[in-house]
């Protein structure tokens, strides 16, 4: 979970770190978020403020509209 916690990097990024290579048939791509459930800065913007308890993580396959995204206990 460390690990994961590292690559959301800090807030109001979504990194996709654990994507695969380019050029990758059907590549996909991890991204990777803080997710501020709480609206603890109060701007309506999951993905600002102070709220780390929860990670943001969607993985979707480039160029399509497949996509699985899910909310992970940051604790």
């Amino acid at each position: 979970l460390e690990k994961l916690r590292a690559a959301a990097g800090s807030a109001g990024t979504a990194n996709a770190t654990y994507s695969d290579a380019v050029a990758t048939p059907d590549r996909l791509l991890v991204y990777i978020a803080r997710y501020d459930g709480a609206n603890t800065d109060g701007d309506n913007n999951p993905f600002t403020g102070g709220d780390n308890a929860f990670l943001w993580v969607k993985v979707t396959i480039e160029n399509s509209a497949d996509a699985q995204e899910t909310l992970v206990n940051g604790y």
